[in-house]
């Protein structure tokens, strides 16, 4: 690990110097002349150790974006990290039965007012103080959808962003298509749910590849990302750069188009929906891979404008070569339009698990089996 993190210092510093994507710049693109920098953080775990075995399976920031919480497992803790300062701030173990149980490992984390804790385990869906006392479960069969649906508790809540004030779950089923591409809402308190059609999220289903063989399934869908961002609801997926926003006063549903210039808005091109081999499976994936993906838009307040990364994912030529990643940084402003774009020179490796913070990208790295982040602060 410290070999990879010296070569993926090495990449970054060689790149620092130079202007990311200015061959492809076009008027009035703030990112035109970005630099950016690159520094190696390491978080201070005291008296503790950090559990980096099992790595992040789910992690959220504090409503001000000063701490970090995450689980770890075997025993199941609540970790709390100190950004600001990079210390380890506690570690809080979480029950796996009993009145205050989530389950032997959690799935899915959320953090809310007052730090209340929304968590998806194996065993319940729930929220909680961070000192691990349950205070509501928040598993439900809802009425108004698909019965079948409804009682798949993974699928239903798998990929869902949680509204604390409001009670509710804003939630896009991992493997609901016979019903259309719709974002379902669901209440709590009522235990109903409704779906809100999205009908261009269709690409979804034209770029999901299954592989069927020796009686196991696996699919491979575009990934859809919920957020929520000043009383609206975005939804995004990796196959094109337009969102959704759902107005949650007004109870509307607007598609906004997103078109970039440096890289197309789109995935393109023909790939096999199902296929019965592994090697298939790799070789439709890769079609889609190569392609840029958009991740989710994440809004940074302290320059008013949404940021948004792209990548593209590139297979070694054997079996064993490692992958290769391009990196785009993006742009917009409250409305999303388009005021910055560009290729980020000499970034290669994979940020499998990153946000922003003040602007400034953070990706976790394991250093020598601390908790580590590589922090790239971009100029423009």
């Amino acid at each position: 690990m410290k070999k990879l993190l010296t070569i993926l210092c090495l990449l970054i510093f060689a790149a620092c110097s130079e202007k990311g994507g200015s061959e492809n710049a076009e008027p009035g693109n703030i990112l035109e002349n970005m630099t950016y920098s690159m520094d190696t953080l390491v978080v201070d775990p005291g008296d503790d150790l950090f559990n980096m075995g099992s790595g992040f399976r789910s992690q959220d920031l504090s409503e001000d974006n000063k701490r970090l919480f995450y689980f770890e497992n075997r025993p199941l803790k609540l970790v709390e990290v100190d950004l600001e300062n990079l210390k380890l701030i506690s570690k809080t173990e979480f029950e796996e039965e009993g009145p205050n149980g989530i389950g032997r490992f959690v799935i899915n984390l959320e953090i809310g007012p007052s730090d209340q804790v929304y968590a998806m385990g194996v065993g319940d869906i729930a929220l909680f103080d961070k000192n691990g006392k349950k205070l509501e479960s928040l598993k439900t069969k809802p009425a108004g959808i698909d019965t079948n649906l409804a009682e798949d508790f993974f699928t239903l809540y798998r990929n869902a962003s949680f509204d604390f004030k409001a009670k509710q779950f804003f939630s896009w089923p991992s493997a609901e298509i016979s019903e259309g591409s719709n974002l379902y809402r669901i209440d709590v308190a009522s235990e109903t749910a409704e779906k809100i059609p999205a009908p261009e999220m269709g690409i979804i289903e034209k770029y999901t590849i299954t592989v069927s063989e020796n009686g196991n399934t696996m699919s491979f869908p575009p990934t859809v990302d919920i957020v929520s961002h000043e009383g609206k609801v975005l939804i995004s997926c990796t196959a094109m750069s337009s969102i959704y926003s759902f107005d949650k006063e007004s109870n509307s549903m607007k598609f906004i188009e997103v078109n970039h210039k440096v890289v197309p808005n789109i995935l393109t091109g023909e790939v096999k929906n199902n296929v019965s081999s592994e090697k298939e499976f790799s070789e439709e994936i890769r079609k889609v891979l190569s392609q840029i993906s958009y991740m989710k838009p994440e809004w940074d307040a302290t320059r008013n404008l949404f940021l948004r990364l792209g990548m593209k994912t590139f297979s070694g030529e054997s079996r064993d070569a490692p992958e290769t990643y391009e990196y785009y940084l993006f742009a917009y402003d409250k409305d999303f339009n388009v005021v910055g774009e560009t290729k980020i020179e000499g970034m290669k490796n994979n940020l499998s698990i990153h946000f922003f913070k003040d602007g400034k990208l953070w990706a976790y790295v394991n250093v020598e089996d601390e908790l580590g982040f590589a922090v790239f602060t971009f100029d423009f």
